[in-house]
């Protein structure tokens, strides 16, 4: 467990940004960065290649940037001290920028021209991006939780954001802190080694939760959520893993392991098919 999360220099970075710039477009100054802000394939095809970017640094609300950072914070300490710095800022980069040429094919595939002009914004394909490739490159290591037992951060990153959002019922709340309190009970009577692999998995069951409650306790047959982006990252992030390995890793990647992972990428496919 990496516990020097003082040199973690560029993990702060990518936070501190993510942060600051959404606190900027909260503000008076909003209207400055406003043009920046989100990506479409209109946007790209006019040029605008900065939009592969930039949008990775902003998001909509105080709640969906605080859910990607806590995601977030969970395994680019440990990825920063295994590929180094510049790597790590690349490869949010990176699999941010694939996330969203992901998310502009589904759009054109499911609307057709219409699609160019969908927006999107948010760290989530880099998220999912770096969580699949903690995965990969990690696979035996344990969140830097510092001082912060691994039940703990996991009723965090459940509990915290959710009850952030806007517009959350109180049926929903009360359904999702009861979720929390299960996962705690259960990480705590089996003593859960929070591994990269578990990391990323629980990153995943947390996203289908928060479908079910908008299925069932809220009625939206519809869902917001980018599902088009996070395949993208999540799946150049896998390969951007596998790549890494040789140099990086330090045991074989079990057979169980690698069909978890494939079970992973299966299952954003399904929600990408189903618009789920």
């Amino acid at each position: 467990r990496y516990r020097d999360l003082k040199k973690m220099q560029w993990s702060w970075l990518i936070v501190m940004v993510n942060f600051g710039l959404h606190a900027l477009r909260s503000s008076r100054f909003a209207k400055h960065v406003e043009p920046y802000v989100e990506f479409s394939g209109e946007k790209l095809l006019s040029g605008a290649w900065y939009c592969l970017i930039l949008p990775t640094f902003f998001h909509s609300t105080w709640s969906h940037v605080l859910n990607n950072m806590i995601m977030l914070m969970g395994c680019t300490f440990t990825l920063e001290a295994r590929i180094g710095g510049a790597a790590l800022l690349a490869a949010y980069v990176l699999t941010g920028a694939a996330g969203w040429l992901s998310t502009w094919a589904v759009s054109r595939w499911r609307h057709g021209p219409i699609g160019n002009c969908i927006p999107s914004t948010g760290s989530s394909p880099a998220t999912y991006g770096l969580a699949a490739m903690f995965a990969v490159l990690c696979w035996t290591c344990q969140p830097p939780f510092g001082n912060v037992e691994g039940w703990l951060w996991f009723v965090l990153m459940w509990l915290v954001p959710f009850h952030c959002a806007p517009k959350r019922t109180t049926t929903t709340r009360c359904c999702w802190t009861a979720l929390a309190a299960f996962s705690f009970f259960v990480a705590w009577l089996t003593d859960l080694q929070f591994t990269a692999t578990v990391w990323w998995v629980a990153y995943l069951l947390k996203s289908f939760e928060w479908r079910v409650q908008e299925l069932v306790l809220e009625k939206k047959h519809w869902t917001t959520c980018d599902n088009g982006a996070h395949l993208g990252g999540a799946v150049v992030g896998l390969a951007a893993g596998h790549f890494c390995f040789e140099n990086f890793g330090t045991a074989p990647i079990p057979l169980s392991v690698v069909g978890l992972q494939a079970l992973c990428v299966a299952f954003l496919t399904f929600r990408v098919w189903f618009n789920w």
